[in-house]
This record gives structure tokens, sequence and C-alpha cells, in this order.
């Protein structure tokens, strides 16, 4: 009979030695290890929501498009896609 592990414990114990290990290091190893985890996850992890896909989109459009957005563009959409006169 194999024994009991308590893959939950063994998690906690592992994070436990990662987040030890991190604390160690300077603020700019830590950053390149952020980085690090980071781009692993998008090579592997899960999938960006549409809400961080969004938000990669909107940070890379720069300011001066974001300058010609008109600010009534949700309440005159009809003018804006269609064409319509404004209400």
């Amino acid at each position: 009979m194999r024994p009991y592990v308590n893959i939950g414990t063994v998690m906690h114990v592992v994070e436990q030695q990662i987040v030890d290990k991190i604390r160690s290091l300077s603020d700019e190893e830590q950053a390149d290890v952020l980085r690090y985890v980071e781009h692993v996850l998008k090579r592997h992890g899960r999938p960006a929501t549409l809400g961080e896909r969004l938000m990669q989109i909107v940070a890379d459009v720069p300011e001066e498009v974001w300058d010609r957005v008109p600010s009534d563009g949700s309440e005159q959409h009809d003018h804006y896609i269609y064409g319509t006169r404004k209400r």
C-alpha cells in the first residue's frame, strides 16, 4: 500500500521554498525572475483572458490615436458606424 501524500501540503512547501529564495534576491534579480515567470506563463500557461488581451491591445495604442477617439462614441455609435445623424 502506498503511503498517503497530501499534494496540497507538498505544493505549499514548494511554494514557500520558492518565496524564501526569491526574497533573498535583490530587487533587480526579483524583477528578472518575474519577467521570466511571465514569459513562461505566456508560452505554457493558461490562455490570456479577454480582459487581459484587450488591455494588451489598448496598451499598444499610441496616445495620439486615443486623442482622436470621439468622447460620445458610445452614445452616438450609429453615427460613427453607419453615418446616421447624431441624436
